[in-house]
Parts: C-alpha cells; structure tokens; sequence
C-alpha cells in the first residue's frame, strides 16, 4: 500500500518546507510503493476532499488532478498533463453535475493557453459549440456551431 513514514516529513515549524503546503488547506500525501504520490486537499476542513491530485509516474510533477470547480461537493473537472512536460494541457469537466463529461479543453501547441474548446451546451452528448484559437494568440476567437438545427453558422 503506502510506504509513507511521517518521521520522514518536515514542516514549517521548525522552518522546512515539504514542497506541498498550504496553510489554508488540509492536505493528506499518500506514496505508493511503485512511486506514484496522491494528494488529497480538503480546502474548506470538512474531511472531504476537493481536490485529488496525482503524481501518476513518480518524477515529481503533477500529472492529472481532479477538482470540484463549483463547489457542489463532488470533483467534477480533470485536468491531465498528457504530454509529461509539467504543465496542464487537457481538461475535461461536468458542469451540470449530471456526470457527464460537457466541456473539454485542449492546449495542442504546449504554450500554456487553451487552443481547442468543445462545449455539449444542452447537455445531450454531442458536442454543440467548438471555440478555437485560429490565429494562435492565446486568445479563443472562432466559435463553430456544430448544431445544424440551432446555429449552422461559424462566428469569427
């Protein structure tokens, strides 16, 4: 299961830092033993966590972290870093709470802005709005409608 030994753990009072520490959250490390490392952050203290991080290939970086974005109690956007560089580059998020995956973002070029945005506006399980980065400036500025009934147009 764990090999994980508190004895080994420094803390900020005696003026050390653990490298995940936050004073405002509750924050429990798990460490297997193949050398992947759970975090478990419960930033309001009422034993549930809302953010579940995980260090998956043990190189110190996190690698997908599941997260309750509105605060109904249940981790409902993954974020993943698909391409093992440190950074963010896919999410995937419920924000109906039917849960349902109805948003996903996706950074293709690695540049830390979100390139790709596909949206499930009514929630039916296809994909309705795609908003897109066209001219590569960090900023989302194509919308194409992918719902023929409702909006058969692209906005630019």
């Amino acid at each position: 299961m764990s090999e994980y030994d508190p004895s080994t753990e420094t803390d900020t009072d005696t003026g050390t830092d653990t490298g995940y520490e936050d004073h405002g959250y509750d924050v429990v490390a798990a460490e297997q033993t193949d050398g992947s490392t759970a975090y478990f952050v419960d930033t309001d203290h009422d034993g549930v966590a809302n953010a579940v991080a995980y260090d998956v290939d043990g190189d110190g970086d996190i690698d997908k972290a599941f997260v309750d974005t509105d605060g109904d109690g249940r981790l409902d956007t993954l974020i993943v870093d698909s391409n093992h560089d440190g950074n963010p580059d896919t999410f995937y998020s419920d924000t109906n709470g039917d849960g349902r995956v109805d948003t996903v973002g996706v950074d293709r070029d690695g540049d830390g802005n979100i390139d790709a945005l596909a949206v499930d506006r009514d929630f039916d399980g296809d994909v309705d709005v795609l908003v897109t980065d066209s001219d590569h400036d960090g900023v989302l500025d194509t919308e194409r409608y992918l719902d023929s009934g409702e909006n058969p147009y692209a906005r630019h």
